[in-house]
């Protein structure tokens, strides 16, 4: 009869919540980083190639996040977008829309990119009027 040794045997630790809990910063870093570089390929799309157009704020948030919403035309479908900014509209105001026109979902302000894109746009003589 062979005898065992019950202190030679090691036990796995386990693994609790605190374990899971220090890798939880990953999926989140990457999520981050992922909507900046989205972000910003969609900035380039939009100061590359994007269309301009007339629209109209239609709606503004104010407190925690607040946002501005507009309206625009293109082609006789109405499109819609928000932006994080409120300084400067009001609604009813008229403003110019940079859109993508594969995809007019995708857009923003003019003056937006112009503050908070580092890449120069189409030249101003282009603007609609």
């Amino acid at each position: 009869m062979v005898k065992r040794s019950f202190a030679a045997k090691k036990k796995k630790p386990e693994k609790g919540i605190k374990y899971y809990l220090q890798w939880a910063w990953v999926p989140i870093l990457g999520w981050l980083i992922y909507s900046f570089i989205v972000h910003r390929m969609e900035n380039l799309r939009l100061v590359n190639h994007g269309k301009f157009a007339m629209g109209n704020v239609t709606d503004q948030w104010r407190g925690k996040s607040p946002a501005t919403v507009y309206l625009f035309d293109v082609n006789g479908h109405f499109y819609s977008g928000s932006v994080k900014i409120v300084a400067g509209y009001a609604i009813g105001d008229s403003i110019v829309v940079v859109y993508d026109p594969g995809d007019p979902d995708l857009n923003r302000p003019y003056r937006y990119l112009q503050e908070n894109f580092d890449m120069p746009l189409h030249s101003d003589s282009t603007l609609p009027r």
